[in-house]
């Protein structure tokens, strides 16, 4: 394991400035920076608005937790 790697993930409603600060600091720390909703639009192909309509909470949080611990690796 490289402990010289970090993650930090950013979770709340739309519109408080997760992508904002997340990439203020991957600038920053010099890190890359993945927009969550980027991936979820690119895999469902359509908007996120799309998604979060289409799948009751606790199944689109299933699916991000299973995303989230693919990038993670």
């Amino acid at each position: 394991m490289n402990l010289d790697l970090r993650n930090i993930y950013f979770v709340g409603i739309s519109g408080v400035g997760k992508t904002t600060v997340g990439k203020l600091l991957s600038n920053y720390f010099k890190w890359g920076f993945i927009d969550f909703n980027e991936i979820l639009k690119t895999i469902f192909k359509r908007p996120i608005n799309s998604i979060n309509n289409t799948f009751e909470f606790n199944t689109l949080k299933n699916i991000e937790e299973n995303i989230l611990q693919k990038l993670s690796q």
